[in-house]
């Protein structure tokens, strides 16, 4: 009987279709280390946990970085500036350098804070694909204290025009 077959296999089509669409809006876990890793090198501010949200990340809207932190013993930082590089397949496409009390409560002292930072994805937003954001702390001396790497994916509509 042709026309069973024929929706077996129009069934089966369908199905595989569904499975693959699904697949796109799984979201991928965030995925950071802490920057020269193999290196040994200590940094004074350790990052425990890292949060995004959305999560996935969605194309043309902001996204909102929350870094889970702690300094080291005796320190009070009263300033500084957190830079921000974001590269995909490994070509810079977008730097910022911003102030570090605009993202927590300063001074900080020692023990765990909360960094928050939104990304609004200027010019690269189109970029759907991973992304890589590196993120350094400096205090008011521009002494780093410490420095992640975040892996991400930017999800987006893969019918519209980039």
């Amino acid at each position: 009987n042709s026309g069973g077959m024929s929706k077996k296999v129009s069934c089966c089509v369908l199905l595989l279709v569904l499975v693959m669409c699904s697949s796109l809006q799984v979201s991928d876990a965030v995925n950071f280390w802490m920057c020269g890793t193999g290196t040994k090198k200590k940094y004074s501010v350790q990052v425990h946990s890292l949060t995004l949200n959305p999560d996935p990340i969605m194309k043309y809207k902001p996204a909102t970085f929350n870094i889970s932190a702690i300094s080291r013993r005796n320190m009070s930082i009263s300033g500084g500036k957190l830079e921000i590089l974001v590269t995909w397949i490994g070509l810079k496409v977008y730097s910022e350098t911003i102030d570090l009390c605009s993202t927590t409560s300063c001074p900080i002292k020692e023990g765990n804070f909360i960094l928050t930072y939104t990304e609004h994805w200027p010019k690269f937003r189109h970029l759907v694909d991973y992304h890589k954001l590196q993120l350094q702390m400096f205090d008011e001396h521009s002494t780093e204290l410490t420095c992640i790497d975040i892996g991400f994916h930017i999800k987006g509509d893969l019918l519209a025009k980039y």
